[in-house]
Parts: C-alpha cells; sequence; structure tokens
C-alpha cells in the first residue's frame, strides 16, 4: 500500500516554502558521469572528483585510452573507485558506440523501458542511477531513490520499511505525481540532509511529524525508532 495522501503532505509543505528546485544545464554524459561519482559522497567530494578528472584526460577518448589506475586516482577523493571507475568506463564505452562524439541528446527520444535496459545492461549501473538520469537530465517522469528519499519514505509511513531503495522506487514510482518528480526528490534530499538525518533527526521541528510513523511510534516504528 502507498500513501498517496502523505505523498500530498510532503508536496504541499515543501511548495510552501516557495523554494523551487533548478534542474541541471550540463551535457547528459557530464551529468551521467557525476551521478555515478555522487554515490556514497557528498556533492562537494563528488565536484572535486569531477573536476580532477577534467584535469587530468584531455577529454572522454583519453579516459577510455588510458589505464583504468589513472581514473581511479582521479576520483579516489569519492570512494568506492573501483566499481565507480568501472562504471565510469563502460558507461563511456556504450556512449561512443552508441552516439556520435558522446553526445546522448537522442536518448530524450527513446522510451524509458528502452533507457532503463540498456544502462542497466552496463556493468555497474544500477536503477537509481539511471532514474536520476531520467529525472534530472531528462527531465522525464522518473523519482529516484537514494538513501535519503528512501528514510524519508519509509519513516513517514509512505511505504512500508523494505530495506531496498531499488523496491521501494518499484513500489512508489507511478504515485508520484506527474510532473513533481524532481521537484519532490531535490526537496526530500535537502530535507534528509538538514532535518530528517539518518542520525539524531531533528523531528521536534519537522513541519510533517504529525503525519509521521516514525515520530509518532506508529505501526512499523511503534518498537524500534532507529533503525532507519
Amino acid at each position: 500500500m502507498v500513501r498517496q495522501d502523505k505523498i500530498a503532505y510532503l508536496i504541499t509543505g515543501f511548495t510552501s516554502t516557495g523554494l523551487k528546485p533548478i534542474y541541471p544545464n550540463e551535457p547528459l554524459v557530464e551529468l551521467f558521469i557525476k551521478i555515478i561519482l555522487s554515490v556514497g559522497t557528498n556533492n562537494q567530494l563528488r565536484d572535486i572528483a569531477f573536476k580532477n578528472i577534467k584535469c587530468d584526460f584531455i577529454d572522454y577518448e583519453d579516459i577510455l585510452k588510458s589505464k583504468r589506475s589513472k581514473l581511479k586516482n582521479s576520483i579516489k577523493i569519492s570512494r568506492f573507485t573501483n566499481k565507480k571507475s568501472t562504471a565510469i568506463i563502460e558507461f563511456l564505452k556504450w556512449s561512443k558506440n552508441n552516439f556520435d562524439n558522446f553526445n546522448l541528446k537522442p536518448i530524450i527520444n527513446w522510451e524509458y523501458n528502452k533507457i532503463y535496459d540498456e544502462l542497466t545492461s552496463i556493468n555497474g549501473i544500477g536503477i537509481k542511477l539511471v532514474s536520476s538520469l531520467i529525472c534530472f537530465g531528462l527531465r522525464g517522469n522518473s523519482f529516484p531513490v537514494d538513501v535519503h528519499v528512501h528514510r524519508i519514505i519509509t519513516r513517514i509511513g509512505i511505504t512500508l520499511c523494505y530495506k531496498s531503495p531499488d523496491k521501494v522506487f518499484k513500489i512508489i514510482k507511478s504515485f508520484i505525481p506527474v510532473g513533481k518528480e524532481y521537484f519532490l526528490h531535490a526537496h526530500i534530499i535537502n530535507y534528509g540532509k538538514e532535518v530528517c538525518r539518518k542520525l539524531n533527526p531533528k523531528c521536534d521541528y519537522c513541519m510533517f511529524n504529525k503525519h509521521c510513523d516514525f515520530f509518532q511510534k506508529k505501526n512499523e516504528w511503534a518498537e524500534n525508532k532507529n533503525s532507519v
């Protein structure tokens, strides 16, 4: 079961702040590399890692011609360099084989199922990364579920407290109002960092606490308030 009323509470609450998230405006290949780099790190370290790539390599072809160890060294500040370097290299190979000059613009005409099938077939790339590309880069109807989104969605009680973000993504994706995917995702990310934190969440200051199972200690949160 998905609590659509609670999705509406989130949208209404975030709308009341008057803040409208701005979509990224950069080439899709660059955006997707940043999405890969963002896994398990913060935006500041992600951006440093990407800047290192731009400084250490002439272009994307240069990355493919170089040893993987060089790329790993460039992105080491972002952590998980084995998986990320593999994903970036394999993604660039795929891009080179399917598009001219690493220009992914034609992908906007692809059906979402094809985008998911193609990109998740690449080693190191999963559903969350692809849904982020569709949401951020293509401004499409996709609602990425990362750790912050997963935490807030399950704490407030929109879905049951499933451990897998991918499972929550599959359950909730058809219930997010069309056109509100990026708005809701971006606000939740910020809220998860500032208010609904993993440790020591600021529940008393949360504008959603009267609707929140976690705060009210209801349903799945009746016994354990500190597991997600």
